[in-house]
């Protein structure tokens, strides 16, 4: 098992870790500077944690390879003693045409299912997606220079 992959590697070099994947896609796990995953940097990574306010160190980025259509990882920040965990995921425009009203959509019916919990007296916690805003804009997605349309949430 690699950093949470339950694939094979199939070739190692210096820092880096060729693999086949699940889905019979090779990726490269690069286990220095920068991690990609088809075409995602750490770099770009970091920079939309910190769109959305995310504080700390990241200690770890592992892809969640288990899905098909978005590029998924759980991305777990240290901040002094405090661990936070997020879902950072890149919405497949191919697949989703429309990803703002995509958006606009599932956070009215995750803010509606939390409101209900609220109502009778429950907790929410880790039953309803508690999606992040990015700070300039409040809303809960973020487009990068690649093109790439993020959304972060609680893991």
């Amino acid at each position: 098992m690699i950093a949470g992959f339950f694939i094979d590697p199939i070739e190692r070099w210096a820092n880096h870790v060729l693999i086949l994947m699940k889905n019979n896609t090779v990726g490269v796990f690069c286990m220095g500077e920068e991690f990609i995953s088809h075409g995602i940097t750490r770099t770009e990574i970091e920079a939309t944690g910190r769109v959305f306010g995310r504080k700390g160190e990241i200690t770890e980025i592992v892809p969640i390879i288990t899905g098909h259509i978005n590029e998924t990882f759980k991305v777990v920040y240290r901040n002094g003693d405090a661990v936070e965990k997020y879902t950072f995921q890149a919405i497949n425009t191919n697949v989703f045409k429309k990803p703002d009203e995509v958006m606009s959509n599932i956070s009215a019916v995750t803010e509606y299912i939390r409101n209900k919990y609220v109502s009778m007296g429950e907790s929410y916690d880790r039953r309803v997606l508690e999606f992040q805003k990015a700070e300039e804009t409040g809303l809960y997605y973020y487009i990068d220079e690649e093109n790439h349309f993020w959304r972060v949430y609680k893991y």
